[in-house]
């Protein structure tokens, strides 16, 4: 799904186009590090919940803090593109046939983009440890359609613009967003238990959290460095190119990040338990598994 559309959107939008939707991209998952390692704690967490170590009080006060947390962290990504976003226009890409006022305009709305996409990861992860994975995989299916082929039908309608590729992704991703924390909180239950903020909770998964965090950062470093140092040396449209390479080479991830997010959470239930045989019968299943999935 993630390469499927790539045509359309070089014919509605050029390679300069497409190139500056590679910066976005880029954009959104160097925004990822801001992550601190909360989603695959609250993953971890909910599995501990589901094998019964965790109260519905304990987990709900988790729950509040973390999206507290979470909601600060959006706002800070919305006013950080505000501000940025004229700077990177104007000195960062190298602007083409699109001009600067557009491209501006494009990275400010960006910063309510990634807001919204970042913070539906967070009930992303929260469905995963509740191995609500139909629904969550359903969810992800029919949005992941909409962003990719819906907005196609908005560009031929309205205008061929990196603007309307955004306002339309802003709101497919804001729909989204009220999708995912409905089927999280019904996932949850119990819904008399009222969440509150605890440092507490907090301090129960730092240490994990703190060690997922410093992973992401090497993975964002690792994957992401080039892309980076090219946005400021090459053209949006050289740049576009790279993009469709990138992203071409790198949809066998997809199916590997699928399995991983199936597996994690089975593996944390597991870890928590008595059955030491069972956890080692699902790790070499699900290692099987990905590498099928990657040869």
């Amino acid at each position: 799904m993630t390469v499927a559309p790539v045509p359309f959107y070089i014919r509605y939008l050029g390679v300069e186009g497409y190139g500056l939707i590679g910066v976005f991209a880029l954009i959104q998952f160097w925004f990822a590090i801001l992550d601190f390692g909360i989603t695959p704690s609250l993953s971890r967490e909910l599995a501990k919940f589901r094998a019964q170590n965790l109260t519905i009080q304990e987990i709900k006060n988790l729950i509040f803090s973390l999206e507290l947390i979470y909601f600060l962290i959006s706002l800070v990504i919305i006013l950080i593109m505000m501000l940025v976003g004229p700077w990177l226009a104007v000195h960062w890409v190298h602007i083409g046939n699109l001009g600067v006022n557009v491209v501006s305009q494009s990275f400010m709305l960006l910063g309510g983009y990634v807001a919204l996409r970042w913070w539906a990861g967070f009930y992303k992860a929260g469905l995963t440890g509740l191995q609500k994975l139909i629904h969550l995989n359903f969810s992800i299916s029919i949005f992941s359609t909409v962003r990719g082929f819906g907005v196609l039908l908005a560009l031929a309608l309205f205008s061929n613009t990196v603007i309307v590729f955004l306002i339309f992704q802003i709101l497919v991703a804001a729909i989204e967003l009220l999708v995912l924390k409905i089927l999280f909180m019904k996932g949850i239950g119990a819904n008399k238990v009222q969440g509150e903020f605890s440092i507490e909770s907090l301090r129960g998964i730092s240490s994990f959290a703190f060690g997922m965090g410093v992973n992401m950062i090497q993975v964002v470093i690792l994957t992401q460095a080039d892309k980076l140092i090219l946005t400021k040396v090459v053209s949006l449209s050289d740049f576009g190119y790279y993009s469709l390479a990138s992203t071409i080479s790198g949809s066998i991830l997809i199916a590997v990040s699928a399995i991983t997010s199936v597996a994690y959470p089975e593996f944390s239930r597991l870890a928590v338990g008595s059955s030491q045989e069972a956890l080692i019968r699902a790790f070499h299943k699900y290692s099987k598994i990905a590498s099928i999935a990657v040869i």
